[in-house]
């Protein structure tokens, strides 16, 4: 596809391998931090796509990669699209519903407001990829 002509997914196992470079524990959280990040401005669903099709074959040959690896895909792709009003459908459809009824809310705004439920929720979820390794 596009994406491999570009070279994003290699780009993108190379994260994977240096993220894998910090341990068991590291690692996974770390991933999950930075899928959160990148789905905040991107789309989650092609990111755990890309991040899922750059894990794949990294897992089948490091049989020792756990599944702390596959949760912290999982929720840092989710979770971090709340972040801004671009990152996920339910984020889109939540700011359609707001210029319908008249809310007013910059970009801006919206992030100030979601980003303290997001980093809740992503420190949650970085626990339970913790207890997991």
């Amino acid at each position: 596809g596009v994406m491999e002509h570009a070279r994003v997914l290699d780009m993108i196992g190379g994260l994977v391998t240096s993220l894998m470079s910090l341990g068991d524990t590291g690692g996974p959280i770390a991933m999950l931090w930075s899928s959160a990040a990148a789905s905040s401005v991107t789309d989650n669903i092609p990111l755990a796509a890309m991040l899922s099709k750059t894990l794949q074959p990294i897992a089948e040959a490091t049989p020792e990669v756990q599944e702390g690896y596959w949760w912290s895909i999982i929720y840092g792709a989710n979770l971090g699209g709340n972040i801004t009003p671009i990152g996920s459908a339910s984020t889109v459809v939540a700011v359609t519903i707001m210029a319908r009824t008249q809310l007013q809310m910059s970009f801006i705004d919206f992030v100030k407001k979601a980003t303290p439920f997001a980093i809740v929720q992503l420190l949650m979820a970085s626990v339970y990829v913790w207890l997991l390794s």
